[in-house]
């Protein structure tokens, strides 16, 4: 449950959001890397479970 990066494959064209004096376009391709933000936030709800014969617990999922 932590924020890590993945490296995608891509191949589109970016979409104009301006006026059409600055309409903008270009072809966005190759391998790029994204940030995915995962990490858990105070006070989120989550499923645990306690390792045998210590005090060390493994987060399992979110709930």
């Amino acid at each position: 449950m932590t924020d890590y990066t993945l490296t995608m494959e891509v191949d589109h064209n970016t979409e104009s959001t301006g006026s059409d004096e600055n309409e903008h376009s270009h072809p966005y391709t190759g391998e790029k890397e994204f940030v995915v933000k995962n990490h858990l936030i105070k006070g989120e709800k989550v499923l645990i479970a306690q390792v045998v014969g210590g005090q060390m617990y493994i987060v399992l999922d979110r709930l």
